[in-house]
């Protein structure tokens, strides 16, 4: 099975791997801004997620009045993170895309994220190096 058609499967569940996914989408986004803010000053407020999966980090950035994008390479986790925003009523922008090879440019964000379980699915040390 590809990575892409794990987590296609995946999405309807994911949220079972926390204990409690609400209460995780909001300290993740509170730990995020406070790193954000600490890092890169209270200005840097565009953040590209590049491994958004079902929206956890981006879900909690969007509450706390970031803009966020998000980029998954999974179709299901992506189409999942876009109907939790909604639910929401948060503006989450996403595209399916391989954050390996994003069409769009890093430089037009303050802060990309790549969270959680991404790395690994990276081929080798060089990959790593690379992205």
């Amino acid at each position: 099975m590809s990575v892409q058609g794990f987590y296609d499967d995946l999405a309807p569940l994911y949220h079972l791997v926390y204990e409690d996914w609400e209460s995780s989408v909001a300290r993740q986004g509170g730990a995020l801004a406070s790193l954000i803010a600490e890092h890169w000053g209270a200005d840097a407020r565009t953040v590209l997620d590049a491994a958004l999966g079902i929206g956890t980090q981006a879900l909690g950035l969007l509450a706390r009045g970031f803009r966020v994008t998000g980029s998954d390479l999974s179709r299901g986790a992506v189409s999942r993170a876009r109907r939790e925003a909604t639910l929401r009523g948060l503006p989450l922008v996403s595209l399916v895309a391989d954050f390996r090879v994003l069409p769009v440019r890093s430089a037009t964000f303050d802060v990309v994220l790549v969270c959680d379980n991404a790395i690994p699915h990276l081929d080798d040390e060089g990959d790593i190096r690379v992205h």
